[in-house]
């Protein structure tokens, strides 16, 4: 099978997180059967990797890092880092079920979409292809066909029970007026619940999936949507300095007062990096007045007194001098979050995107290492064989071990001085960070060729 080249020209994290997440999903829903801990683990084991550590989960650097690891042992009897954060990253972020977008009138949400999406790439002598999702008062729950019951049926009413009537009011509304949301594949109809998580979708997907689903567009740009919504709140807790572990799940501060709190500490951070302040609470005090101006409150306070007494203040100031990161990326603006739909725009003139995004793997893998076989060493040759024309991971996932676990792939990275010395995260970054400059040097010889 081909598979498209992933994880180079990515605009954003979120994009790569995408990229990387359909990975997960193709290696789980194209088995048999669904295996949720084999699932959880893949993804445990892809954010404990050290591009997302560094620049997308959390890190408090009051904590010793390596105290932040733990040793998580696999099905195969092996083990793998994984990361604290990534687990809190899994709890709070992808199991989270958001609540229905007040914008939205009878339409489904993102979540309800992706589960169309993905059940469309099921089975087609059994009707998966034209299935409809959709609000309707008159419908009711028919047809026993056991593919229809097994799983989706049955696990869409296990987690309706689950939910009970613990949504909200937006989609209660909804419901009302409109009807509940149904998923119809010909005379078979399933109940969807109001709100789901990505591993509720996941979980209720008829598998065996087609072997090309991972390919399509739609499908792409749906998982980048919902990785965005899932991660706003996170992402902006994480901009303010605030630990998501404990602040994720609570109501305030709202999105709106959180993207107050990040103007506030960027400008603070600035004044002090300038020494135009030297004393953190001085350097709030007079971000506050800039950042709030005329208006009457920023973040929800009145004034710098009442935000610096408050507990979400405290435990920004507290901290303060302790830079946590680079504020996450955003647009020109600097006031809304980029919408990172870049991973499947069929529109894409660009060179590098086009080859990244639309030439199979196999395919661009034998164009580089004919054309430039000086290029690689025996371990990037082995690397671009197994990982980028064959689809393989690097870390065990299920039904491979990696290819770091291939015996004579691990007799060239000992004949490697700077290979031979690191661990295998650190080693994998390294693979990724060497890959990622062949392509754009073939990329640059392409584009230069081309013109």
């Amino acid at each position: 099978m081909s598979k498209p080249i992933r994880g180079f020209k990515i605009n954003t994290i979120l994009d790569r997180l995408a990229v990387d997440m359909l990975h997960v999903l193709e290696q789980s829903l194209r088995a048999e059967s669904f295996e949720r801990d084999r699932f959880h683990l893949a993804t445990l084991l892809t954010l404990s990797r050290r591009l997302y550590v560094n620049n997308l989960l959390y890190r408090d650097f009051r904590v010793d890092q390596h105290s932040q690891w733990y040793r998580w042992t696999l099905p195969n009897g092996g083990s793998a880092k994984v990361h604290e954060q990534s687990i809190v990253y899994l709890h709070r972020v992808l199991s989270r079920r958001p609540r229905l977008a007040k914008r939205l009138r009878h339409e489904p949400g993102n979540m309800h979409l992706l589960l169309a999406v993905l059940c469309r790439h099921g089975e087609p002598a059994k009707g998966w292809p034209a299935i409809e999702i959709r609000r309707d008062l008159k419908l009711e729950a028919t047809g026993e066909d056991e593919s229809f019951l097994r799983p989706l049926a049955m696990e869409l009413a296990a987690q309706r029970a689950r939910l009970a009537d613990d949504y909200g009011d937006e989609s209660r509304r909804r419901r009302g007026e409109y009807g509940p949301i149904w998923l119809i594949r010909g005379h078979c109809t399933a109940e969807v619940p109001e709100e789901m998580s990505l591993f509720d979708v996941v979980e209720a997907v008829p598998v065996p999936l087609d072997e090309q689903f991972a390919e399509d567009t739609e499908l792409q740009l749906m998982l980048v949507r919902v990785l965005d919504a899932l991660n706003e709140r996170y992402m902006l807790l994480r901009a303010c300095g605030l630990d998501p572990e404990y602040w994720h799940d609570r109501d305030e501060p709202s999105i709106s007062r959180l993207r107050d709190l990040k103007r506030l500490r960027t400008v603070a951070e600035e004044l002090l990096r300038l020494s135009i302040e030297s004393d953190n609470v001085d350097a709030y005090r007079r971000a506050f007045a800039e950042v709030r101006g005329s208006e009457k409150q920023l973040g929800g306070f009145a004034d710098f007194d009442d935000f610096a007494t408050s507990e979400v203040g405290m435990a920004i100031l507290r901290y303060a001098a302790l830079s946590l990161d680079d504020i996450m990326s955003t647009d020109e603006g600097g006031e809304e979050w980029a919408r990172h739909e870049s991973i499947a725009d069929p529109a894409a003139a660009d060179v590098e995107e086009t080859v990244t995004r639309r030439q199979h793997a196999s395919e661009w893998v034998e164009m580089l290492l004919d054309d430039a076989p000086e290029w690689f060493d025996p371990v990037m040759k082995h690397f671009f064989v197994e990982v980028l024309g064959e689809g393989r991971p690097i870390h065990s996932m299920a039904g491979d071990p990696g290819v770091l676990q291939d015996r004579a792939f691990r007799k060239l990275l000992q004949a490697d001085p700077e290979l031979a010395r690191v661990d295998e995260d650190e080693l994998a970054e390294l693979l990724y960070q060497r890959a990622n400059a062949l392509i754009k040097r073939g990329l640059r010889r392409r584009s230069v060729a081309n013109t």
